[in-house]
């Protein structure tokens, strides 16, 4: 197993299918060695249905403390098989799945790299110029500060090799985002 997709959720049922539609066939799974887990923060709506059927391990929180979406990443990953761990948020579409993780495997998976992310955008049909500029500048933000050696991702998409991410302990679950 090569990647584990990661999608936490929370009544995620409107989006979530559109995502899982891309990435949960045998036929993607089996040209990148990808497995999809779902770790769901306790939805009331059909979301942990539509996981069931679309992904291969769906972690469902439990416990009556509000589970943030730090301690959904860290229960996804701790079901994962994958040296590179993607951990996508439920509502984010890939225009172009292949070419996204080719570039991956490309740049990132034999690389010295540790992370990496990748530019966000708001979906084509709901997009207004104040997004344009928003996501143009924030990204270019992002950009900036990767290439003076900062680091920087945004919370939609980020990849972590799997060494590092348990270094590092994974996320920081005492903060809200």
């Amino acid at each position: 197993m090569t990647y584990s997709i990661i999608i936490p959720t929370l009544n995620e049922e409107k989006l979530l299918p559109d995502l899982l539609d891309l990435i949960s066939s045998p036929g993607f799974k089996n040209k990148f060695g990808a497995e999809v887990i779902v770790s769901d923060g306790g939805s009331s709506d059909k979301t942990i249905e539509l996981a069931v059927e679309m992904s291969d391990i769906v972690k469902v929180h439990t416990s009556t403390e509000r589970q943030n979406i730090a301690g959904g990443r860290n229960a996804g990953a701790k079901q994962a098989c994958g040296d590179i761990l993607i951990f996508i948020n439920g509502d984010v579409l890939i225009p172009e799945i292949d070419k996204f993780f080719g570039y991956i495997e490309k740049y990132f998976t034999g690389s010295r790299f540790l992370a990496m992310t990748c530019k966000v955008k708001v979906f084509p049909e709901e997009e207004i110029l104040m997004d344009k500029i928003y996501h143009g500048l924030y990204n270019l933000y992002f950009v900036l500060l990767n290439k003076i050696g900062i680091g920087m991702g945004r919370g939609e998409c980020h990849i972590i090799k799997r060494d590092i991410f348990e270094k590092v302990n994974g996320y920081n679950e005492s903060l809200a985002a």
